[in-house]
C-alpha cells in the first residue's frame, strides 16, 4: 500500500465536473494507496479545500463519489491474489490486448446528474463495456 502511487486520469463533458475532476487529480498526484484509503470521510474534502459553499450538493457529491470510487478500486487490487494483481499492473503497462483495442472498457463515474447519464446511454450505445 504504501509503495502503490496513485494516478487518477479522465474527462467530463461539463466543464465544472471536469475541474473537479482535475481537483481530485490533482490530490491524487503522488499519494499513495495508503493515503487515498485513509481519507475516512470523503464528503469533507470540499470543506478542506474550501468549495463547499462554491460546489452544489450534487457537485460535492460527485466529488465525494469520485474518492469513494478511486478507494474502492483501490481495495480491489489490494485484496485481489497476487497472480490477479500482476495481471492488472501488466494490462496497466502494456494496454490491453490486441483484439479489444477496438473499444476500450470505459470507467464512468454517475453522479445522478443529466452529464453522466447521457454520457452513459452514449457509450452503451457505441457498444463500450461501460
Amino acid at each position: 500500500q504504501d509503495s502503490m502511487t496513485v494516478e487518477v486520469h479522465g474527462t467530463c463533458d461539463a466543464m465544472l465536473s471536469r475541474g473537479i475532476l482535475s481537483l481530485w487529480s490533482n490530490a491524487c498526484q503522488g499519494s499513495t494507496a495508503s493515503d487515498i484509503l485513509s481519507l475516512s470521510n470523503p464528503h469533507c474534502l470540499t470543506d478542506d479545500w474550501g468549495l463547499r459553499s462554491a460546489l452544489s450538493r450534487g457537485r460535492n457529491d460527485g466529488l465525494a463519489s469520485m474518492v469513494q470510487t478511486t478507494q474502492g478500486l483501490i481495495r480491489e487490487l489490494l485484496s485481489g491474489e497476487e497472480q490477479e494483481t500482476e495481471k492488472i499492473t501488466n494490462a496497466a503497462r502494456d494496454g490491453p490486448p490486441e483484439e479489444s483495442k477496438s473499444r476500450p472498457n470505459v470507467a464512468l463515474l454517475l453522479s445522478g446528474g443529466v452529464d453522466s447519464s447521457v454520457a452513459l446511454n452514449l457509450l452503451l450505445r457505441q457498444g463500450y463495456d461501460v
